[in-house]
């Protein structure tokens, strides 16, 4: 049977449209409200992340006496947790806000603001200095020397430097510090002690790959008693560090691409092979490390007790390339940092346990095809042709023209202060107070 109203609509119809309609009105309102939750969410996080970061400039707006330190602070009735630590030659904080439920973990990196002594464009340390200029040399910006004593001079087959080689003018002090760096700072990173008592160990040589870099950041501290072969696309975002002892070598395939927190420490060597990407992590060998032809490097900090060589690689900034060597040992007086064809943006350093021996062979050498952004530190000799928009922090300077050696001669040497970035930070270690910043990205193409 059907029914029917006076105006002849069926009553079901009628039923069947109010219902579509309390649905469609149920569907608008649970829009409506998933909305603003979510953009509530999205607030609260905006306000966390703020919180963070008012917490970070009031926490560097007074440095701490420590490296090693937590502290809670208030923003607006939002409490943060902060807590610093070293990540290799920079300060990492971990800023934690929480309110109510809702909470947000932001992670900063630290360096120091150029201190005094590095305004200048070029600083050499060796006492009772006596210097020369040739070929190409050009300084845009001040030097620091400890005497007056620096010429234009000849070397047969080398052009004369122009008489306007300089422009800023030359500052005279007699004790410049040759040792400006706290190596103590970088002694303390890589002592394995308390890393080796508590790591997990594995036998034999090890492939890391983008499966069991998951066992290896669980374990935290590993120990590999073997070769480390890392190859393929690995990509971990696990805020906390992980520390990887190898007593072999270590290998980056080509064309992989590790982006992850990690610290590998090498017994041996540490080679990276062509087009490999790396970010993120710290590598320390105590042998020589070798990045061949085009591999891409951020925000990664190579240390070494042998040498470093790259040779057509980019490092973005934040970036740090370091060799300490222990001149007790006689096998460490002709320790190397080459560059070839590369770009740097960042800090390249190389540190002696003691300066002015007459038998330290010890070299940063960077050729006319590189282009350099940030500080070059020496404590024995450079020799500079590439293009360098910083500054340079020497013992002395070398060139060497068969048969002979020519030590504290400028040859071709082209650095311009003005052009030095300004966001660019210092590592730790060459002021003597923290004057913290917060190290923004910025590199040359």
């Amino acid at each position: 049977m059907i029914l029917k109203n006076n105006n002849g609509y069926i009553l079901p119809s009628v039923l069947f449209i109010s219902l579509l309609v309390t649905t469609l009105l149920f569907g608008i309102l649970a829009i409506i409200f998933f909305y603003n939750n979510s953009n509530q969410k999205m607030i609260n996080k905006t306000k966390l992340d703020l919180a963070c970061y008012s917490a970070l400039q009031q926490f560097i707006s007074n440095p701490i006496s420590t490296l090693e330190a937590q502290e809670l602070i208030i923003i607006d009735s939002i409490k943060v947790k902060l807590s610093s630590k070293l990540k290799g030659l920079y300060t990492q904080i971990a800023t934690t806000a929480i309110n109510g439920k809702d909470s947000s973990k932001v992670i900063y990196l630290l360096g120091n603001k150029m201190s005094n002594t590095l305004e200048n464009a070029i600083i050499i340390s060796k006492e009772n200095l006596r210097a020369s200029v040739a070929g190409n040399t050009k300084v845009t910006g001040d030097m620091l020397l400890t005497s007056d004593k620096i010429k234009i001079g000849r070397i047969s087959g080398i052009k004369s430097a122009g008489k306007n080689y300089l422009d800023g003018k030359i500052t005279i002090q007699e004790d410049i510090e040759t040792k400006f760096f706290n190596e103590q700072l970088f002694l303390e990173l890589f002592n394995n002690e308390e890393l080796l008592i508590s790591s997990t160990g594995i036998d034999g040589s090890y492939n890391l790959d983008n499966e069991s870099i998951n066992t290896l950041i669980h374990n935290k501290n590993s120990r590999i008693n073997g070769d480390l072969i890392i190859s393929g696309d690995i990509k971990s975002e696990s805020y906390s560090n992980t520390n990887i002892i190898v007593s072999g070598e270590v290998i980056l395939r080509s064309e992989s691409r590790l982006i992850a927190n990690l610290k590998i420490i090498s017994d041996s060597s540490i080679t990276i092979e062509e087009n490999t990407i790396i970010e993120d992590a710290i590598l320390f060998s105590k042998n020589k490390i070798v990045i061949e032809d085009n591999s891409q490097l951020k925000n990664v900090q190579l240390f070494s007790q042998k040498g470093i060589e790259i040779t057509r690689s980019e490092f973005k900034y934040p970036s740090i390339l370091f060799v300490y060597s222990n001149l007790d040992e006689e096998t460490n007086l002709n320790n190397k940092i080459k560059i070839e064809a590369s770009i740097v943006n960042g800090s390249i350093m190389l540190i002696n346990s003691t300066t002015g021996l007459s038998n330290n062979k010890n070299l940063i050498e960077i050729d006319e095809d590189s282009k350099i952004q940030g500080l070059v530190y020496c404590e024995n000799n450079c020799k500079i042709a590439g293009d360098v928009s910083g500054v340079i922090y020497t013992y002395s300077f070398w060139y060497y023209k068969e048969p002979t050696e020519y030590i504290n001669w400028l040859v071709d040497v082209k650095v311009d202060r003005n052009k030095l970035n300004k966001a660019f930070l210092l590592p730790l270690g060459l002021t003597k107070v923290n004057n913290y910043d917060l190290l923004k990205e910025t590199w040359i193409n």
